[in-house]
């Protein structure tokens, strides 16, 4: 099914659905490390510098409201560019998470790490989509080009 300007209606649902579940995931990651776990809490049971845990946090929160926003202002936004930053964000905080949390698990010999893993594996590829797409959408196969 194609829009009114000929763009891909399938493949413009497929993309709200990704930013939506990804925004909602970083935006509730924020909220829990601001409010419930505090983040000299999170810092502290993480081992990291408190300035650090805050930055993770800020930027949770900024990728989850850059994510959508950054659709929503798409004809003002050269090229994607707070997709794109929002995007970049959301990887680097997953490929954090992925190393230096994560990969412990794999310390003695067995991968406790590995379950939780694949969620960030997940939530790090879609960062890593609008990091790389931006904006910009694609075909779903069922409309004509």
């Amino acid at each position: 099914m194609k829009d009114s300007q000929g763009g891909c209606k399938c493949a413009q649902a497929s993309s709200w659905i990704m930013r939506l579940v990804l925004a909602l995931v970083f935006l509730n990651a924020s909220y829990m490390k601001i409010f419930i776990f505090t983040v000299p809490g999170f810092a502290q049971s993480m081992g990291l510098p408190e300035i650090v845990a805050w930055l993770i946090a800020l930027g949770e929160l900024g990728a989850g409201i850059g994510i959508i926003v950054g659709k929503l202002i798409a004809s003002q936004d050269a090229k994607g560019m707070l997709t794109r930053l929002s995007g970049g964000i959301i990887a680097l905080i997953m490929l954090g998470a992925i190393i230096l949390v994560k990969s412990k698990g794999f310390g003695d010999g067995f991968p406790q790490g590995i379950a939780g893993m694949y969620a960030d594996l997940a939530l790090f590829a879609l960062g890593m989509n609008f990091a790389l797409m931006g904006n910009v959408g694609g075909h779903c196969g069922l409309c004509e080009k």
